[in-house]
């Protein structure tokens, strides 16, 4: 706990929801927890502005210089290594403490020029944190810290899910489905192949179908403006005529208000870090299933990745399991969260101070 009259300030930098993703409801859940210790300010990278937050593509780099010049702290959340760097050089020119948490590190996508620009920053970082043990491995620095990006939920802050999902849901679990579920922050392309896994899903859906395997499908794409068409998935939902095996969602909603809901959460991702959608998932005691693309936590279904028959058959195992009461939770003691003050008590003793 910081002592004395006066908080410090701390500035955060990084997407702020909406959309939801990953990382965004990372960010809110970590200023909910700190808002009582540190005066906070923000700077949000997001493609959506919002009115009460200042957004960087603003391009008013005087209101950007002033919040960095008032902060004690920074701590950025930048996905992407320019922005990374651009915060660094600010901090050292106004002499500022700084925290980087990096939520995903793929080697394969990353230029000689970005490895080397972000190894050089991550030296100089007061404290670099690392989600996973895997991408810290790739950079064996002595400042950092690995914490998996989990952070404990508030579910009675938590926004209801809309009435029509709702609704759909409860019609399908009226008629015996099981009810799977996966998201996208947005529909993008790493390594040439859908990142999300979309595309897999609905083909899983049509297989379910053809293998009489009542097993219905919600999918929710966060922001619909990526790089992949929205409009092409919609099409291939109708040409296999999912369409009552298929809830295709285009804007953001409380996602761990549809993991309660739903018997399966699906991650099927082609590159990862220690993704939350797991995470909340194990959390709420769910079948997760996720691709092997990372180390997943303890009581994760793992299939391969972009395997359609590996995930077909991780299906009919969770479905097995699912029908005979069978849990996977009982040997994985990491999956559970401590309590709210355990992970305040781990950033004010470990990052901040």
């Amino acid at each position: 706990m910081i002592t004395g009259f006066k908080k410090k300030k701390l500035l955060i930098i990084g997407p702020f929801p909406p959309p939801y993703g990953g990382v965004s409801i990372h960010i809110e859940r970590l200023i909910t927890m700190l808002n009582t210790n540190f005066e906070i300010s923000k700077i949000d990278e997001a493609s959506q502005k919002k009115a009460t937050i200042f957004n960087l593509r603003s391009l008013h780099f005087f209101k950007y210089f002033g919040l960095v010049a008032k902060s004690n702290f920074i701590h950025i959340h930048s996905g992407h290594y320019l922005l990374r760097f651009f915060h660094f050089c600010t901090s050292k020119i106004f002499h500022k403490k700084l925290i980087i948490t990096i939520h995903a590190y793929e080697e394969r996508d990353k230029t000689f020029v970005e490895k080397y620009i972000d190894r050089f920053i991550f030296k100089y970082t007061n404290r670099v944190i690392f989600v996973s043990e895997e991408i810290s491995q790739k950079f064996a620095l002595q400042n950092s810290i690995i914490k998996p990006a989990f952070l404990p939920p508030n579910l009675c802050e938590e926004a209801q899910l809309p009435l029509n999902m709702l609704y759909w849901i409860k019609c399908k679990k009226d008629d015996g489905y099981l009810i799977c579920c996966a998201n996208a922050s947005r529909l993008d392309i790493s390594n040439n192949q859908d990142l999300y896994g979309l595309d897999l899903c609905i083909e899983a859906a049509k297989k379910c179908r053809e293998e009489n395997m009542k097993i219905a499908f919600v999918f929710v794409v966060s922001d619909s403006s990526g790089g992949l068409n929205i409009n092409f998935y919609e099409s291939l939902i109708n040409q296999y005529d999912l369409a009552n095996l298929f809830f295709l969602h285009k804007s953001s909603i409380s996602f761990i208000r549809l993991i309660e809901q739903a018997d399966i959460i699906l991650r099927p991702t082609n590159t990862d870090g220690d993704a939350l959608t797991v995470r909340e998932g194990l959390f709420l005691n769910k079948k997760v299933i996720a691709s092997d693309v990372a180390k997943r936590p303890l009581g994760t279904y793992t299939f391969k990745n972009r395997d359609m028959f590996s995930l077909m058959y991780a299906i009919k195992e969770v479905r097995k399991d699912l029908k005979n009461n069978i849990g996977r939770l009982k040997n994985a003691p990491d999956i559970k969260p401590l309590n709210a003050a355990y992970y305040k008590d781990f950033y004010m003793t470990n990052i901040y101070n």
